[in-house]
């Protein structure tokens, strides 16, 4: 299936929309809008192309999941309704990846689809406890709560990460310096010595001669 951007007039409401579509074709795609009420205005199929560079700039952050779950949470707490609630995150959202999808999100929603279902197309983004904790929420009328769950974990997992590789951060440092200064020596120290010898005509001890035969081996 191919995704399309469309602009699009709601008959029911004559207001424009503007959301995401997946078609075969653009013809398919035109075709399912006016089935949802729709009269199509503008179709582009979406450019998902871009390389290794593309898709480290279109990665989906924890970061980004957090601020759009508490945002969501906030907005549904407030009483507004859910798709409307979607489209003011979609205009506070930065990142295109996350926008193409919460576009996706909206057009299930104003289709008919449950919000967990629509999350459950994009495992990459929203996990099991996730999707279980959304789940659980719109059955007992509790979303928002749901969603700030969901955020609070969010917020403790990322912590833990960023401990964890603090805690691996410092002793990498150490050993870049360890094997920055056993180069120094191997590589400048050790020669010096070794001509230092050779000039007074003398042998050289043992483990001297040693750490010259490993820096001739590692030059």
């Amino acid at each position: 299936m191919r995704k399309f951007n469309y602009e699009a007039r709601d008959k029911a409401t004559d207001t424009i929309i503007k959301s995401i579509v997946q078609a075969e074709s653009e013809m398919a795609a035109a075709r399912v809008l006016t089935e949802q009420g729709f009269v199509p205005l503008d179709i582009k199929e979406v450019d998902e192309s871009g390389g290794l560079f593309g898709s480290l700039t279109r990665r989906v952050t924890t970061k980004d999941k957090v601020v759009f779950t508490r945002q969501l949470a906030t907005l549904i707490g407030a009483g507004l309704p859910l798709s409307q609630s979607l489209r003011t995150v979609l205009e506070q959202t930065e990142n295109k990846k996350l926008q193409e999808i919460i576009q996706e999100i909206i057009a299930d929603v104003e289709g008919g689809r449950q919000l967990s279902d629509s999350f459950g197309k994009h495992p990459e983004i929203f996990d099991k406890i996730y999707l279980s904790l959304v789940t659980a929420g719109e059955a007992s009328g509790t979303l928002d709560q749901a969603l700030k769950r969901v955020a609070s974990q969010q917020e403790k997992d990322a912590a833990m990460v960023s401990k964890i590789r603090g805690a691996m951060t410092y002793p990498a440092i150490v050993l870049a310096v360890i094997m920055g200064v056993m180069l120094f020596m191997l590589l400048v120290v050790v020669p010096q010595v070794e001509k230092l010898y050779s000039d007074m005509h003398k042998t050289l001890p043992f483990l001297t001669a040693a750490l010259i035969a490993v820096a001739k081996f590692t030059a």
